[in-house]
């Protein structure tokens, strides 16, 4: 977790490079402020510790914040797709096109595939979960949109699906994938955020998707999985541990990032102040700034020595 999220945090400072190169300096701002403090956690019964952003700015295109809408979706589609027998993930898209062309090529990749459900073949497909993911090719310049389709259906021929979506598109489409799902597909499924990484190779490219994206939606839903999104319940501004399920303490507020993702690791500075104080946490109780949605969406996770006679263990970080 720790190198994704590294990442992640590397990726949303050169995403504040490209918003300073178009002058966007408020949207930069916010980014820049993102993920650059964090608050300290720990459980006094189990030893389990972690750390949760102060701070997300909600870029769509931001990294860091993007992990935590993914962390979110899963939550709200989590039931409806625990309960799926036999469902299976479709890919289906169509010919790459070129810079500033976004816009055609999404809407007629929408338009094909609403034709497709109203093919007999579809008929079986009680209902499904649609996701929209694009992607930028910098060696060519060109825009790639495709969809990732939940289906919760019988069994589907995949020639016979292949031949639907060539006719559907005008012969335009390129490409038909169907599998079962397996571990960690539903991660798979909401992964729509586009890979900012190339994009912010191609000033007109980035500027081209920010206009394009502006107010869509990148999900859809169908049948029985029509708006089978469950509403989330309001959280707590305690954080609860995943170890034990007990209320956690905050130790510290505002640890700079350089410290988080420091060269000792994530719980570097979590041993040190065990080290400093092996018997006594001294929480600090609830904190005004951190945003009780966080400990929902996750964070650094790891563990401390337990206390005496504590009997639950913590959670490898």
């Amino acid at each position: 977790m720790q190198d994704a999220r590294y990442k992640a945090f590397i990726s949303s400072r050169q995403l504040v490079t490209m918003y300073e190169q178009l002058q966007m300096d408020d949207r930069a701002k916010k980014v820049l402020a993102c993920g650059k403090a964090y608050s300290f956690y720990v459980c006094h019964d189990c030893g389990e510790f972690c750390y949760l952003q102060e701070f997300r700015c909600d870029d769509r295109l931001c990294a860091l914040c993007a992990r935590a809408r993914v962390s979110r979706l899963l939550e709200s589609y989590g039931k409806a797709l625990k309960d799926l027998k036999g469902a299976r993930m479709v890919t289906v898209s169509m010919r790459s096109r070129p810079q500033g062309e976004l816009k055609l090529a999404v809407k007629e990749l929408w338009n094909a595939f609403t034709r497709l459900r109203h093919r007999k073949l579809w008929e079986q497909v009680r209902g499904s979960i649609v996701s929209l993911e694009i992607t930028w090719n910098d060696t060519d310049r060109t825009w790639h949109p495709h969809l990732h389709i939940l289906v919760d259906s019988g069994f589907i021929v995949w020639q016979g699906l292949r031949d639907a979506w060539h006719e559907v598109t005008l012969g335009e489409g390129k490409a038909v994938f169907i599998q079962k799902c397996k571990a960690g597909w539903e991660r798979e499924l909401i992964k729509y955020i586009t890979k900012v990484g190339k994009l912010l190779k191609c000033p007109a490219a980035f500027r081209e998707f920010l206009e394009f994206a502006r107010g869509r939606r990148f999900i859809r839903t169908y049948g029985t999985l029509y708006n089978c999104a469950a509403e989330r319940e309001e959280t707590s501004s305690q954080v609860t541990c995943k170890g034990c399920g007990s209320i956690m303490h905050l130790e510290k507020s505002c640890v700079r990032v350089e410290e988080v993702f420091g060269m000792r690791g994530v719980g570097a500075y979590a041993k040190k102040r065990v080290q400093s104080s092996p018997s006594s946490f001294g929480g600090a109780g609830p904190h005004d700034i951190l945003d009780p949605r966080l400990a929902q969406d996750g964070g650094f996770q790891g563990s401390l020595p337990a206390k005496k006679g504590a009997g639950c263990p913590g959670m490898a970080g």
